[in-house]
């Protein structure tokens, strides 16, 4: 359960035992613990949305910073869905801070996916820039992908 991880002080210690739970029914919990005691949903929307735009920018050919970032992302996504906060992720000034802080290369292919998805007359959101970026990890860890970037090792037995 990655929510407590963006939880602290009396909030964290109130939601410590929702991990020993199975991983939906313990993030349900947490969620209905900490609207019932704290009542201030918009709290937790900010403390994720801030790990996501706050910080320094990933470097160029950082595969595990960028996994990393793409599962944060997942993660805030699955959070404030079971919110009914979708809204505050497809934000376009909350999407042009996390593209910030990409890597130059990754924000060209980001303006090229938005482009096209702008073409077909849509606005370009969340999960728009998710799927992108997963695509990039993707490519980026495929056999294909570390001979492209010179990281592939061969096996030998």
């Amino acid at each position: 359960m990655y929510l407590i991880h963006y939880c602290e002080g009396i909030a964290k210690d109130t939601i410590e035992h929702c991990v020993l739970l199975p991983e939906e029914e313990g993030y349900t919990k947490a969620i209905s613990i900490l609207h019932k005691q704290f009542g201030r949903p918009h709290d937790t929307v900010e403390a994720f949305l801030k790990e996501l735009s706050n910080g320094s920018p990933l470097i160029q050919d950082d595969v595990a910073g960028l996994q990393k970032r793409t599962k944060l992302m997942t993660n805030c996504k699955m959070a404030l869905s079971q919110m009914g906060r979708n809204v505050d992720l497809n934000c376009s000034t909350n999407i042009k801070r996390i593209v910030k802080r990409l890597p130059r290369t990754t924000k060209f292919k980001w303006a090229d996916d938005a482009d096209d998805i702008l073409r077909r007359g849509l606005e370009p959101n969340f999960d728009d820039l998710l799927q992108s970026l997963d695509k990039k990890v993707s490519i980026a860890t495929n056999t294909y992908g570390q001979l492209a970037s010179g990281s592939y090792k061969a096996q030998t037995t």
